[in-house]
């Protein structure tokens, strides 16, 4: 009977030892995206920045994404104000980049990325493309500034456009 005991305690230990072992795997971007990615690392490489994607999603066939690099995070005192971090990345062209959504305020990420220290920085590394996905058509601009999660400034736009012409926008 003890050696029965003995047993099924070392079970258990060795189960729960060897749960929550996951491995952390990149994300894999669609072509479309990927190509973009490595479009923007080629044009801005930068040594010991921080490179990061913001996407928005803001109905059903729009998405905002920002893409970002600096010597900083983009949302640097907003992540150590809520004591978050972003809880996936890609990886395109040999650089790492962090993955927002607004999803981290809610969850932990299952690995951890070092905080960045508030500090002054070197806006002079910081370059901005945001990516506009409206059914499937992507648009890339250059921009001097953006902010995730806060509509960008558009033109007026009519619904009733939209939707008489949803079918010809490919």
């Amino acid at each position: 009977m003890k050696s029965f005991i003995i047993n099924l305690i070392l079970v258990i230990l060795l189960i729960s030892c060897n749960q929550d072992k996951r491995e952390t795997k990149a994300l894999q971007p669609i072509p479309e995206m990927s190509r973009i990615l490595a479009d923007f690392v080629k044009e801005n490489k930068c040594d010991g920045c921080k490179y990061e994607i913001y996407i928005n999603k803001e109905d059903p066939h729009n998405y905002t994404t920002i893409i970002f690099v600096g010597d900083h995070s983009l949302t640097q005192e907003e992540n150590s104000f809520n004591k978050q971090d972003a809880i996936n990345f890609v990886s395109v062209s040999g650089v790492n980049f962090k993955i927002y959504s607004g999803v981290e305020h809610y969850f932990k990420n299952s690995y951890k990325f070092k905080a960045d220290s508030i500090r002054q920085y070197d806006n002079t590394k910081t370059k901005i493309w945001v990516v506009k996905d409206s059914f499937g058509k992507f648009t890339t601009t250059k921009k001097e500034f953006a902010y995730p999660f806060i509509p960008l400034p558009m033109s007026e736009v009519k619904i009733e456009e939209v939707l008489m012409n949803k079918d010809s926008i490919k």
